[in-house]
């Protein structure tokens, strides 16, 4: 008996990048679900933009709303950032914004 594995699991797993070392059926079906994945994450994206438009007031004005679905995209991409791994140390931010204050002329 199989064990069934989800989709988000196997899609954070395996990007596209990584799977060339895999043989072309799984590179084939390693794709499909990332296809069927990623259409779940924009049915629920949608679903989400709709529920937090119907939350802000009455009055709210167009520009409010791409503020916050641009906010809110921001903290998505944040999380899936962390989900993957692309984050840094507190010892390597401030090694690169020294890097950069000097760059620009700052101590």
């Amino acid at each position: 008996m199989q064990k069934k594995i989800s989709l988000r699991k196997i899609a954070l797993k395996y990007s596209p990048r990584t799977a060339v070392s895999l043989s072309r059926e799984a590179r084939f079906k390693l794709l499909t679900i990332h296809v069927r994945w990623f259409r779940l994450q924009i049915m629920n994206s949608k679903r989400d933009a709709i529920e937090m438009i119907e939350k802000l007031p009455e009055d709210s004005s167009t520009c409010d709303i791409m503020a916050e679905l641009y906010f809110k995209s921001k903290i998505e991409k944040g999380r899936m950032d962390i989900r993957e791994g692309r984050v840094l140390t507190q010892e390597e931010v401030e090694k690169k914004m020294s890097v950069w204050a000097k760059s620009i002329g700052q101590k």
